[in-house]
């Protein structure tokens, strides 16, 4: 397997988390390494953003910029829209690394959360300093 050439690629429905199955709004994609899935995200479309659910990343395969090139795939197919995601202090210096603009916003959880916003005149970096 090449992992230096993913391929993007549908993520098959019996496979996924059952809402952006159902929901018309919603979407999934991700990245294939030869038939190997490595990086998949579930999106939220409206028409004036683009929410990034769920996002993961095969334990093997992580800390190798895949999620940050699936964000910055989506980030191209859905310009002039911004997308946006909401994380924790788990997940929120990735989305720094990768190009969002980070705000801290309310919890009703006994934890920080944080909304990540890329415009889309904001591009990512190409290669996120891992």
């Amino acid at each position: 397997m090449s992992r230096s050439s993913p391929q993007p690629a549908a993520c098959s429905p019996g496979t996924v988390i059952p809402r952006y199955v159902t929901q018309a709004d919603t979407r999934m994609c991700g990245w294939l390494d030869g038939t190997a899935l490595v990086v998949a995200a579930g999106l939220m479309v409206s028409d004036r953003s683009v929410e990034i659910g769920h996002i993961a990343t095969r334990h093997d395969r992580r800390r190798q910029g895949y999620a940050a090139r699936l964000i910055r795939s989506v980030a191209s197919e859905v310009a002039p829209l911004p997308l946006f995601a909401e994380t924790d202090d788990d997940a929120v210096d990735f989305y720094r690394r990768v190009g969002f603009t980070v705000t801290v916003v309310d919890s009703p959880w006994p934890t920080n959360r944080y909304r990540c916003v890329l415009e889309s005149d904001t591009q990512p970096r190409a290669q996120p300093p891992y």
